[in-house]
Order: structure tokens, then C-alpha cells, then sequence
């Protein structure tokens, strides 16, 4: 497979306003998944065409592999988005729970240092559904002060650490009349 222009046409299609979701054959996802080692020389451009694909559940594995905390910034925000597309909703698609080592890892980066992945963290949480409920204590941890505010990163923090907590929050039961 010739990874950069396939990745260079994804590109152009998303440029143009499109989805640009990708099916593979069974060959090129054996190929894909051969790919997700970091030293192989096109990783990047195949990480990031396993984030376009439909939901596969074979790339769940190597995606997986990728989510420790000495990954670099660039790669784990690119895993976390293959992650959302295929652990998380290919598990709930076919009605499974999230493993608890991938809740676990997710729960790790949370603490990362880099608020560009405490952000992707956040969004797939997200996407866990009713199994995020697991990431409530870190919360509070997570919360950006007041005075980090004036980055726009920490905003979207904010912003999504607000939206699970109203998500997550118990609600008024309403007495018939």
C-alpha cells in the first residue's frame, strides 16, 4: 500500500469538506495493522488512515498497544482518535463493555502532562457512554485552575470536564401529581 498518497487523498477529500472514511480489503488491513508499529516508516500516515476507516474491531489491538504515557503528543492524540472509532464504538456496537486495562490507560493519560491529550482523554471519554461514570473522582483533578483559563486549551478542558459532570449528575426526581 502506498501510505502517503493514500493519506494525501484523505487529506484533500477532508480539505473539500468530506468524511473521507475508508473501507479496507482484509489484505490492507493486515497491512494497516503491520503498520501501527512505530517503527515502521509511513506509522504516522497509517495511524492516522486507521482513524478514517469504518469501525474495525482488528485495528483495536494495536491502537491499543499505542496508549502509554511515553508516547509522544502527536501519536497519542491520533491513537485516541482511532480509539474512539474502534474500541469504544465498536465495543458498544456490538454491546460490550470497555475492557478495564483500556480504562485503565485512559485513567493514566489522564494525568498526562500535554493538554492537547487530557483533551482527546476527555472526548473519548465521552464517547464511553454510561462506562465514563468510571472517570468521575479524576475530575476534580483535571480541572484547569482559573488562572490557566486564558489558553484556549484549557477552555475546551473546561468545557468538556463541565459537560460530563451534567452528564453524570444525578437528576431531580419529579413527584406525580
Amino acid at each position: 500500500m502506498d501510505f502517503p498518497a493514500l493519506y494525501a487523498e484523505a487529506e484533500a477529500e477532508i480539505s473539500k469538506g468530506a468524511r473521507a472514511l475508508r473501507r479496507w480489503t482484509p489484505a490492507q488491513t493486515r497491512e494497516l495493522i503491520l503498520a501501527l508499529n512505530s517503527t515502521h516508516p509511513h506509522f504516522r500516515e497509517a495511524l492516522r488512515l486507521v482513524g478514517l476507516s469504518h469501525i474495525e474491531r482488528e485495528f483495536a489491538p494495536a491502537i491499543e498497544a499505542l496508549l502509554i504515557v511515553q508516547t509522544p503528543e502527536e501519536q497519542l492524540v491520533d491513537a485516541l482518535h482511532a480509539c474512539q472509532r474502534h474500541v469504544v464504538q465498536a465495543r458498544l456496537k456490538e454491546g460490550l463493555r470497555l475492557s478495564a486495562e483500556f480504562l485503565e490507560r485512559l485513567q493514566q493519560l489522564l494525568r498526562h502532562g500535554s493538554p492537547l491529550v487530557v483533551e482527546w482523554v476527555l472526548r473519548t471519554i465521552d464517547e464511553a457512554g454510561a462506562q465514563g461514570v468510571f472517570f468521575r473522582p479524576q475530575l476534580a483533578q483535571v480541572r484547569p485552575s482559573v488562572f490557566s483559563l486564558w489558553r484556549a486549551q484549557s477552555r475546551t478542558i473546561l468545557e468538556l470536564v463541565t459537560m460530563l459532570e451534567r452528564k453524570w449528575a444525578p437528576r431531580a426526581v419529579q413527584k406525580p401529581r
